[in-house]
Order: structure tokens, then sequence, then C-alpha cells
């Protein structure tokens, strides 16, 4: 099964047959969503109106969208359930909307804006591995190691740790587990749209630097 945002591409694959076209989500669709990931499995599934209000607008924003809404949805489940602090989000999505970015790319720039500090740069190495494959989760951690991104904290290993900072950019939707083993995560993928967001970031930021390879070029 071959999938592309791109028709064309779809259209060019099989000549002999038609492609599917996914729908955008309907606004129930997306807020029973949303619920599954903002808010934590051991809380009240029940929402007070007022948040329900400030939550719903938040849905509307992402265009029925599912990588918008799971997004969203695992920056919330690290807010209050607070109308106020959600209506905080709110404000900055449409602030990012004001800039003139798209909805997708909102969305996704406002989620890495509300990364702490200690996983911005985790998610930035993510633009290290080539797009579209399965990331092993033993070598990303290593490579966070290498850099000095992990910080000690407390008794645990400084793997413990870094294998933490992966469960939390699991837990904001910025990340996918693509495989388990009997130990825990044993490869994980990013999103396409967010492996373009952590190359665009890390360029600007000054972290990394992508060349294009011409034919008389070899890699160093």
């Amino acid at each position: 099964m071959l999938t592309t945002r791109n028709k064309e591409v779809a259209f060019h694959a099989d000549m002999e047959s038609i492609p599917h076209e996914l729908r955008f989500l309907s606004e129930e669709e997306c807020w029973t969503l949303f619920c599954k990931k903002a808010l934590p499995k051991n809380a009240s599934p029940v929402v007070s109106p007022e948040l329900q209000k400030v939550g719903r607008d938040i849905v509307g924003k992402c265009g029925g969208l599912p990588l918008a809404i799971v997004v969203l949805g695992g920056l919330l489940s690290r807010k209050d359930r607070i109308p106020s602090d959600w209506a905080k989000v709110l404000k900055r999505i449409n602030e990012k909307f004001c800039e003139g970015h798209d909805q997708i790319t909102s969305i996704l720039a406002l989620s890495y804006d509300d990364l702490p500090y200690y996983l911005k740069s985790c998610f930035l190495c993510l633009g290290f591995f080539p797009e579209d494959q399965e990331i092993p989760a033993r070598k990303l951690i290593q490579l966070w190691l290498a850099e000095g991104l992990v910080q000690q904290r407390g008794s645990e290993t400084m793997e413990e740790v870094a294998e933490n900072y992966l469960k939390e950019l699991i837990d904001r939707s910025m990340v996918q587990v693509a495989r388990k083993s009997s130990v825990g995560i044993k490869t994980c993928r990013i999103h396409d749209m967010l492996w373009n967001l952590s190359i665009s970031e890390a360029m600007e930021d000054k972290f990394l630097d992508v060349r294009q390879i011409t034919d008389f070029e070899s890699p160093v």
C-alpha cells in the first residue's frame, strides 16, 4: 500500500486502480479523537461545559485533520484541565494563523514551541534520520547521549532519563511507536510533516545544516 498527500503520485502509482481519498473527520469524530489524546486515561471523562466549549473551539481549528488533532491533544494532555489554560493555547493558535501559517503548520509549530527546553534539541535530532523510515530507539538514545542532550535526574541512569524523554515525545504525539519488544520500544517513527518541521527548526536554530548532494559531490 502506498500513501501520499500528492494526488498525482497516487494516480500514477497504479494506473488500473482508483486511489482512495481519505475524508476529513466529522466534528464529533474530531472531538472523540481529541478527548482520547487530551484526557489522561485515569482522569474523569466528564468535561465541564466551559472546558468543552474551549476544547471544541480548539478542535475546530484542526480542520478535520487527524494529525493536527492528536498533536494538539498530546499538547493539552500536559496542561491542567482548566478553561483559562486551554484558552491560552487557543489564543496562541490564532496568533500563529495571524502570522500567515496554514492550519497544520500553525498547530505543529505551536506543539514544538510548547516542548520543554530539554526536549526541543532531542526532537531536532530526529531530522538526522531519513524520512519515512523506522528509527531504532537505541540508536536515537545513543545519539542524544553522545550530543550531551540528556541531563542527570535523581538516581536514574542517563539511559533511563533518555528513555523517559522518548516516552514524553510519544505521549505528546510528536513521535510514534513503530515496534515494541519485550523490554520496551524497539523502533519509532515520525510523521513526514513533523520530520519537515524538525529540519526547518534545526536549520533556523543552526542546529544542523542540510546540503543537496550533486553528481559532482560525494557525501563526507
